[in-house]
């Protein structure tokens, strides 16, 4: 009867602990004013909302999957078909619906990986004292702490462990038992929450009427774009909804970016007018390239291609004990470096390859420059340098 109570009352602690559950109460959501929208003659597509973990509109405890909130209007007088709608997240990586919570998880988890591989930390949901944009007030212009997806994904959660741990002598097996029954129930009973919210797709647009979505993806840090595919009879399109500023900040982390951890070119930069190899010794220091016609001294950072607000956010992390900070060089800056050095092997340290400039583009896309053209042009995503006056 002892041993029988214990587990009772082991049950009854651990159910609040580990893994994901249904609330009680969801927290409320106010979804008058969209984040984002499209229209035109033919559809017209809002963002109503995001409800992501701790955020407006919570469901779920532990909730490791990001849920987005859509209505789409056909305005013409035929039926459209909508295909897909996906998620990009800050370094370009599409991030397609799934109506599995265990998938989601698992490309969350992939996502963890994917940003900490090149220095970058993801949380789910929003950083203590961080807000979104004033735009994005409908989903979640609160700051609200949160805890680091790479230990709590499909985890079983340190207070639970503790709490088995202090009747283990008494009740281990029981406990565990108990602990792994509820835990899995409480899956369960989200896994069918999500499957029972997803609009499956393709879906019919009947002419003239609206449509409210409701579409699941994994953890998206710093979402750029909303794409959604449409087919309208032999005529196929991709509506983008930008949400590049609005969204800024969602799942970032701190990051892990150094001085230490940036990449030391193998090849120097000489003068177009003087490349001996005395110059070009001149032109090059020892912890990175430096342009001895305009002062600044240029760090590659090693990293997958990133967004605009991302790579803002790694070149000001780069530990400085004095002087400027290191920022994202404009594409005058990129232009008067190519004209200064083209000559020698193309600037070879680049690699030929695009990066990424401060200056904003539209549509969330990021204006670029490339090593490989000397022209300026436009991506998601793309490599980073970072500069600073020396």
């Amino acid at each position: 009867m002892k041993y029988f109570i214990l587990s009772i009352f082991c049950c009854v602690l651990l159910t609040g602990c580990g893994g994901t559950k249904i609330l009680k109460k969801p927290l409320p959501l106010n979804l008058e004013n969209p984040i984002t929208s499209q229209s035109d003659n033919s559809i017209s597509v809002s963002l109503d909302g995001v409800i992501f973990r701790d955020g407006p509109g919570t469901w779920a405890k532990d909730a490791d999957w990001d849920e987005y909130l859509l209505s789409v209007t056909n305005n013409t007088d035929e039926n459209i078909i909508l295909d897909d709608v996906v998620v990009v997240d800050s370094v370009g990586t599409e991030l397609h619906t799934n109506s599995d919570r265990k998938e989601l998880v698992k490309a969350s988890k992939e996502t963890v990986t994917r940003y900490k591989n090149v220095g970058l930390e993801v949380k789910a949901g929003l950083r203590p004292g961080q807000i979104l944009a004033s735009g994005a007030a409908t989903t979640g212009g609160v700051a609200l702490a949160t805890s680091m997806v790479g230990a709590s994904v499909g985890g079983w959660g340190g207070f639970g462990i503790a709490a088995g741990g202090a009747v283990i002598g008494v009740a281990a097996i029981p406990v565990f038992s108990i602990y792994a029954l509820v835990r899995m129930g409480n899956n369960d009973k989200v896994a069918k929450e999500i499957l029972a919210r997803q609009t499956q797709l393709p879906m019919t647009l009947s002419p003239g009427s609206q449509y409210k979505l409701d579409m699941f993806f994994p953890l998206a840090p710093s979402p750029q774009l909303v794409k959604i595919t449409l087919k309208r009879g032999d005529e196929h399109r991709i509506l983008d909804l930008d949400t590049s500023e609005l969204l800024t900040g969602l799942h970032v982390g701190q990051n892990y970016i150094s001085a230490d951890s940036v990449t030391q070119p193998t090849t120097s930069l000489s003068s177009k007018e003087n490349n001996s190899l005395n110059s070009a010794a001149k032109e090059l220091k020892s912890d990175g390239l430096f342009d001895s016609r305009t002062g600044m001294h240029w760090k590659i950072v090693p990293t997958l291609p990133v967004n605009l607000s991302t790579a803002k956010i790694m070149c000001k992390s780069i530990d400085i004990t004095d002087g400027p900070k290191y920022r994202l060089p404009t594409l005058h800056e990129f232009e008067q470096l190519w004209k200064g050095y083209k000559g020698v092997e193309k600037i070879s340290a680049f690699n030929k390859k695009e990066y990424i400039a401060s200056d904003e583009h539209s549509a969330g896309y990021s204006s670029t420059f490339s090593f490989l053209y000397g022209s300026e042009g436009y991506l998601y995503a793309a490599n980073l340098v970072c500069v600073r006056k020396q």
